[in-house]
């Protein structure tokens, strides 16, 4: 995309790198290209912090190594960004199908490992397909990126590293990974900031799980109305949402925030909810920010085992101790906390059982008897995003058997979406 003094103004600052028009990535979109004249180092102000982009530091510059396998982006268009790495279609089916049936019209941009079977392969190749949507009138334009990783067998974490993210910009040689070993759901926010540095700063953007995660409505929808109502920039709004606990309550979080962190930054931030880290809306300079400031805090984490180390501690910290509204040039000017199940956008229905000693969320009234929609803790708004559902023994059996029944009507009929 042409990259206007307009545009350039509203860009998350990035001190000494300078951003430049690449080599075409896709159609309207064009690969960026980041020119450093030595290694970026971030700017605090205060409480104010300027992060750099995520880049290793070489003499000739740095360009994003990575492009779609299947599809194309359109880089001015809202946009949900999932990786998948790992998955293959059982488990992102229900995300996929449920998506196209919320009426969201953007790009679906999904990070899946090399290893997908045939029959992953061939359905994510049909849906991301022009030919696909032209036929099907399906508006939501699939765009997939199969992911190389190199990865160790470490008892349950499998830290990788990501060698092939990044380029010399003048050799077009790829370059080696200069982080350390780390789990998968901390690298990916790497793959998220490369994705989200290609849209226009006036999208959305939602980075989400997938295979816990399914739609009942569009969140751009909502997300766009509480903007409206609430009198927040969409541009430079980030919205975070809560789960059914405190960090004090929850001993995984409490662990993570000691073990990265310290007893101090512990005890200060114990009461505040958990925040999940694998759901966030925003603006586009918002979240590009955000995944910055996600890369940064694990580079400069204090572990003795980094591959051990969990994005959800990074997450907490950040908007707890305020460290990212006014970032970087006030990219982010509003970070907004919806309570767990309030706000009608995503509702985190993890831990609401255990807070309600093992009472499911049928029994609680926040499910519809007919159509089975989750409902926000009003017990009248359908909350348009759901994660975590499999937490719920009842839930977890519907969407197997919808999995099945979508996983028949592909298989059988060729198509996507089946009838509802």
């Amino acid at each position: 995309r042409e990259i206007s003094s307009d545009v350039v103004s509203l860009l998350p600052k990035i001190g000494s790198a300078t951003l430049k028009k690449g080599n075409h990535l896709h159609d309207n979109c064009q690969r960026l290209t980041f020119n450093i004249s030595h290694p970026l180092l971030p700017v605090e102000d205060g409480s104010v912090m300027s992060y750099p982009p995520p880049i290793p530091y070489t003499r000739n510059g740095v360009r994003l190594g990575i492009e779609p396998k299947y599809g194309k982006h359109q880089c001015h268009q809202n946009a949900i960004l999932s990786f998948v790495y790992g998955y293959q279609l059982p488990q992102i089916i229900h995300f996929i199908t449920t998506l196209i049936r919320s009426g969201f019209k953007g790009d679906l941009v999904l990070g899946t490992g090399t290893d997908l079977t045939q029959g992953s392969r061939e359905y994510l190749e049909y849906i991301s397909s022009s030919d696909t949507t032209t036929a099907t009138g399906i508006e939501l334009n699939v765009v997939v990126y199969e992911i190389e990783l190199s990865c160790v067998k470490r008892g349950n974490s499998n830290p990788c590293q990501a060698h092939r993210l990044f380029q010399d910009a003048t050799t077009g040689e790829c370059i080696s990974d200069f982080r350390k070993l780390r789990r998968v759901a901390t690298l990916r926010f790497e793959y998220y900031w490369a994705w989200s540095s290609l849209y226009a700063p006036d999208t959305q953007l939602f980075f989400t799980d997938a295979r816990d995660v399914y739609f009942q409505g569009n969140p751009m929808v909502r997300g766009l109305e509480f903007y409206r109502n609430a009198g927040y920039a969409p541009n430079t709004t980030i919205i975070m949402f809560e789960e059914a606990a405190t960090i004090a309550q929850s001993r995984a979080n409490s662990r993570w925030i000691l073990k990265t962190y310290s007893e101090t930054v512990l005890q200060q931030i114990a009461e505040k909810p958990v925040l999940c880290s694998g759901t966030t809306l925003g603006g586009q300079p918002a979240m590009e920010t955000y995944a910055r400031a996600m890369v940064y805090e694990f580079d400069h984490s204090n572990c003795g085992n980094c591959a051990k180390l969990n994005d959800q501690c990074f997450h907490n910290y950040l908007v707890h101790t305020n460290r990212l509204e006014g970032a970087n040039g006030g990219s982010i000017s509003t970070v907004v906390t919806h309570k767990q199940g309030e706000g009608g956008i995503v509702n985190t229905v993890g831990l609401v059982s255990l807070r309600h000693d093992g009472a499911s969320l049928h029994d609680l009234g926040l499910i519809q008897s007919e159509s089975m929609a989750i409902l926000d803790n009003d017990k009248t708004t359908t909350s348009a995003v759901i994660h975590m559902y499999d937490r719920d023994a009842g839930m977890k059996e519907w969407v197997s058997t919808k999995i099945t029944q979508e996983l028949l009507e592909w298989n059988n009929t060729g198509r996507v979406v089946p009838p509802a």
